[in-house]
């Protein structure tokens, strides 16, 4: 059962991103945060032992 993912705020993605977001819009944030999450999802399946890396 997957766990219901941990929501940060965007001020605390912005923290993470640092200067680099000072001129992104709170969606651009957003957008960033999707891709990530999409991106580590997909990192994490092809890490599982019955995934796509051997």
């Amino acid at each position: 059962m997957d766990a219901a993912p941990e929501t940060i705020s965007i001020q605390r993605c912005r923290d993470l991103l640092g200067d680099e977001a000072d001129a992104l819009s709170d969606d651009d944030v957003r957008a960033i945060v999707r891709h990530a999450d999409a991106m580590a999802r997909i990192l994490l399946v092809l890490a599982a032992p019955d995934g796509g890396i051997h």
